[in-house]
C-alpha cells in the first residue's frame, strides 16, 4: 500500500525550512513545512517575543528538526537560536544571498520579505552545498560577537569622521589644520563642540585655546609645533595667520 500522501512525511526530512531576515526593529520570517504549506511571519525585535515563538515552534513540530537559514552578518542571534536543539542552522554569506536575489530580481533591489523567502528556498534546494553551523564553546561565540560589534563601531566611527571632515573643509578649514586632518579622535569632537566656528576660536584668548588642548592630553610644545611646521608648512602657516599669532607669541623665548 502506497502511503506517500501529503500528510505522510518521511521522518528523516526536516519538519520545516525557515528563511530569516533581520531588519532594524523586526524580523521577517518565511516558513515552509514539509507538507508544502508556507507562512510569512513578522516578529518584533525583542528577545522575549523570539523565545516565545521558538518555544511554540518546537511544540508545533514535536521538537523535530527545523532548518533555519540567515545571513552570517546576523550572528548576534546565535545565543538565542542555540538554546533550541531542534534547529539546524545555516549562516549564509550575504554576497551569496545577494547573487541568488539577482536571479529572481535582476535589479538587485533589497526587500526584506523577499530575502527571507529566498533564504528559505536557498537552504531547502541547496542545503547539501551549504555548511551547517557547528556549535562552538560559549567563550568563542562571545568573542566572535565582540569582534563583530567592534568592527561595526569602527565602521561607524570612520563614516562619521569622514562626514565631519567634509563638513569642516567647507566652512571651517582651520579646525582641520589644528587637528592635523584627524577627525577620528575624541579631541576632534571636543574641539568642534568647544569652538564650533572660526569666530569662536578667534575670540578666545590664546592661553584658553592652549589650556583646552592640554586638558585633552595634547601639549602644544614648541618642538611639536615646529615638527608640524616642517611637515605641513603651508597648513600651519595658514592656521597661524588666521589666528593672528606668531611663534614667539605661542612659545615666548626667555
Amino acid at each position: 500500500m502506497n502511503d506517500n500522501t501529503p500528510d505522510s512525511v518521511p521522518t528523516d526530512l526536516p519538519a520545516a525550512w525557515i528563511g530569516w531576515d533581520w531588519a532594524d526593529d523586526h524580523h521577517d520570517i518565511f516558513l515552509e513545512t514539509a507538507e508544502g504549506k508556507t507562512e510569512k511571519i513578522r516578529l518584533p525585535h525583542r528577545p522575549e517575543e523570539l523565545h516565545r515563538w521558538f518555544k511554540e515552534l518546537g511544540q508545533r513540530f514535536d521538537q523535530r528538526k527545523v532548518v533555519l537559514c540567515l545571513e552570517a552578518c546576523r550572528s548576534a542571534l546565535l545565543p538565542i537560536l542555540l538554546e533550541y536543539s531542534f534547529l539546524e542552522l545555516y549562516l549564509v554569506n550575504p554576497k551569496s544571498l545577494a547573487r541568488f536575489r539577482e536571479v529572481v530580481r535582476p535589479s538587485g533591489s533589497k526587500n526584506d520579505e523577499l530575502d527571507c523567502q529566498l533564504a528559505c528556498q536557498l537552504v531547502k534546494s541547496h542545503r547539501s552545498l551549504l555548511f551547517e553551523y557547528v556549535t562552538e564553546d560559549p567563550l568563542t561565540v562571545e568573542l566572535a560577537q565582540l569582534v563583530s560589534y567592534r568592527r561595526d563601531l569602527v565602521n561607524q566611527r570612520s563614516a562619521l569622521a569622514n562626514q565631519l571632515k567634509a563638513t569642516l573643509k567647507l566652512y571651517y578649514p582651520l579646525a582641520l589644520d589644528l587637528l592635523q586632518e584627524d577627525t577620528t579622535t575624541a579631541l576632534a569632537a571636543n574641539f568642534v563642540l568647544k569652538f564650533p566656528t572660526l569666530r569662536a576660536v578667534q575670540e578666545t584668548a590664546l592661553h584658553q585655546v592652549r589650556k583646552f588642548f592640554v586638558g585633552q592630553g595634547c601639549r602644544l610644545t614648541e618642538k611639536k609645533w615646529k615638527s608640524g611646521w616642517r611637515r605641513w608648512p603651508g597648513q600651519w602657516a595658514s592656521a597661524m595667520k588666521r589666528l593672528g599669532i606668531t611663534l614667539t607669541v605661542l612659545w615666548p623665548v626667555p
